[in-house]
């Protein structure tokens, strides 16, 4: 089972889910929260947090007092003493989290926003291009394609150091080396696009076989969580 977390951000509850939220935050987390100069950025850097605590509390609380995050030489973060996997991503006015303990998987969320797409013709597949340029929705077609890539180089777990020409999105799959990526569509919000990738080995069927339980959070400050 994939457990998907999501939540909008609040100018009105920054300053409060900030008092409320920072002190309990490890020291690193905290400086780096507060190294953002734009609010909406470091709400959103708190909200993914907030929401992976949130999910780990309600679907694994076995598991809420003794997870340990640490980070790959890629940066990309992990429970160090479990085997459960998340990722988390943002964008805009939304958060979102997903949790599993099943596959390594990657989660990626855009806001369909006003976009030149010849600026990113180079990070695109010739395949993939002329999906995107002949597509009777040119923007809506872009940005399936970037969550789609986004999602998968975030399940493989070395993000952006993998050239996103380097592989392709064809039929909901992607494959890269020996590995294959299984990719679904997730309905959030009508202006925001979303793709979740899981990774599979040489020796498993490249279907999308996980259920996905998607839930809205609210997070209020008044609302107090004990942090990982």
């Amino acid at each position: 089972m994939i457990h998907i977390f999501y939540t909008y951000t609040s100018e009105e509850n920054h300053k409060a889910l900030l008092r409320r939220y920072l002190p309990v935050l490890p020291q690193s987390y905290r400086e780096k929260i507060l190294r953002f100069r734009n609010w909406k950025d470091a709400q959103l850097s708190l909200l993914g947090r907030l929401l992976l605590e949130h999910g780990i509390k309600t679907k694994f609380p076995q598991y809420a007092d003794m997870l340990e995050i640490a980070y790959t030489e890629y940066r990309k973060p992990y429970f160090k003493n479990h085997d459960l996997k998340f990722n988390i991503s943002h964008s805009k006015d939304m958060a979102i989290c997903v949790l599993s303990d099943g596959a390594d998987m990657g989660i990626d969320i855009e806001e369909i926003a006003p976009v030149n797409i010849n600026d990113f013709k180079d990070y695109m597949t010739p395949f993939e291009w002329q999906e995107v340029v002949n597509a009777p929705k040119k923007e809506d077609a872009f940005y399936q394609y970037w969550t789609k890539k986004e999602a998968v180089i975030k399940a493989d777990g070395r993000g952006l150091s993998i050239p996103l020409k380097s592989f392709e999105v064809k039929e909901e799959m992607a494959q890269i080396e020996n590995n294959s990526y299984v990719l679904q569509e997730i309905f959030l919000d009508m202006n925001y696009k979303c793709y979740v990738a899981l990774k599979k080995n040489a020796s498993q069927q490249p279907t999308f076989d996980e259920k996905v339980q998607l839930k809205e959070v609210s997070i209020a400050p008044e609302a107090m969580m004990a942090l990982v």
